[in-house]
């Protein structure tokens, strides 16, 4: 009786966590990151700019979310998109520059 009532919770345990792993790969939120290297908000129709069009650009910020302040613990491209997709500072992460790209 004993190795029937654990076989049914290692059975539960086991069916509780493909369903799991199966809803979190079907509930994922759906987001999207644009980066764009040295290009200037100011620069932007969704920003005011009237000079050039940006239309994709300006649809996407009329539908998604688009900041009007933005900051970065480093002004250097490859570092600033590992702090955005890994949380770290450069400090942590040891991407400083362009000379140590492992992460």
């Amino acid at each position: 009786m004993f190795l029937f009532r654990r076989l049914l919770l290692l059975l539960s345990a086991s069916l509780l966590a493909a369903i799991s792993a199966f809803a979190a790969a079907y509930s994922a939120p759906n987001v999207i990151v644009i980066t764009i290297d040295t290009l200037r908000a100011d620069h932007l129709g969704c920003y005011g700019y009237k000079q050039i069009e940006t239309p994709n650009i300006d649809a996407l910020a009329a539908d998604g979310a688009r900041f009007d302040h933005a900051y970065t613990p480093v002004p250097v491209t490859l570092p600033a998109h590992t702090v955005i997709f890994t949380g770290t500072y450069p400090m942590l992460s040891g991407i400083h520059d362009f000379t140590a790209n492992k992460l």
